[in-house]
């Protein structure tokens, strides 16, 4: 027997809150779902921990593919990828993350594929992974690669996604952030000394901060201007230190009938990695730059987006 599906009265008048509504009905119909992740209230922890299998369904790990400099042929060759940045699905052909993780020395460097469906970037041959290239890198038309602000992209990708109860799309908030929560969750792969991303995906909990109290620790940062109102700040719970890798989701949990989901409500701009005093970390609102990601995503709130 199918679920019902939401209200539309309820769901709200806008494009990204009836997409929610859509991928809520969707989860709800996985039964699947209901057996990996145990339904009852979802797990909330205060220390760093290792993700569990489809925990976060919607994270994305972002590539670049390496070129063997003895080959000539890379029709012929394995890929390879190396994943700096991750990233949070929001449709079967998008995926959110920030801007600056795709340029290095202010030159942007195209990315080749994300990857879903794993907890585990390491593991390359698990079949529930998905490979996807990318067809398109669309940053906010705001954003300058010597700037802090507007850090946040689009990932078109070539194909559509296949989801099932490893890999499903988040919501995104349309409410900001610091009004409504103060506990949220971080998730992404840490960063090794070699600028990629490896092993496990991360989950840490952290605390947001005021607009005003973030303005004032920052003020005397040493590569730091200005805080402006589309960003949003946390600083590290208790033993936490890692507070997110470039492009990480902040988000929050969200109750379906069979289990929980996700709302992103940040996208991870600036983070004090590994750093034992309170410095805030500093994220993109996705509210904030709401109207600019429906109009990108759902330009026509095309249901096969």
């Amino acid at each position: 027997m199918l679920p019902e599906r939401d209200d539309e009265a309820k769901c709200g008048s806008r494009i990204a809150d009836r997409k929610c509504c859509e991928y809520k009905w969707a989860m709800n119909y996985k039964d699947d779902i209901l057996q990996h992740l145990n339904c009852g209230k979802p797990r909330l922890s205060f220390i760093d921990y290792n993700a569990a299998s489809a925990e976060f369904p919607h994270m994305a790990a972002v590539g670049w593919m390496l070129k063997d400099p003895n080959s000539k042929d890379d029709q012929n060759i394995e890929k390879k990828y190396k994943f700096k940045c991750s990233g949070s699905l929001i449709s079967s052909k998008f995926v959110l993350t920030s801007a600056h993780c795709l340029y290095t020395n202010n030159i942007r460097m195209e990315p080749h594929i994300v990857r879903l469906g794993t907890v585990n970037i390491d593991e390359g041959d698990d079949y529930n992974i998905q490979d996807i290239e990318i067809e398109k890198l669309i940053h906010h038309p705001e954003y300058l690669p010597t700037q802090p602000y507007h850090d946040i992209a689009l990932l078109k990708l070539k194909s559509k996604v296949s989801f099932s109860r490893k890999i499903h799309p988040a919501c995104i908030s349309t409410t900001l952030g610091t009004a409504r929560f103060t506990k949220v969750n971080v998730t992404g792969w840490k960063i090794k000394d070699t600028k990629e991303i490896s092993g496990y995906v991360q989950q840490s909990t952290v605390n947001m901060i005021k607009y005003q109290e973030c303005r004032t620790k920052l003020k005397d940062h040493e590569t730091w201007r200005d805080l402006q109102r589309h960003q949003l700040c946390a600083v590290r719970d208790g033993r936490n230190v890692w507070q997110g890798d470039p492009g990480s989701p902040m988000q929050i949990r969200i109750d379906t009938k069979s289990g929980f989901m996700h709302s992103v409500i940040g996208v991870t701009s600036m983070s004090h990695l590994n750093r034992s005093d309170d410095v805030p970390s500093v994220y993109t609102s996705v509210s904030s730059v709401l109207s600019w990601i429906e109009q990108t995503v759902w330009p026509k709130d095309e249901s096969t987006s």
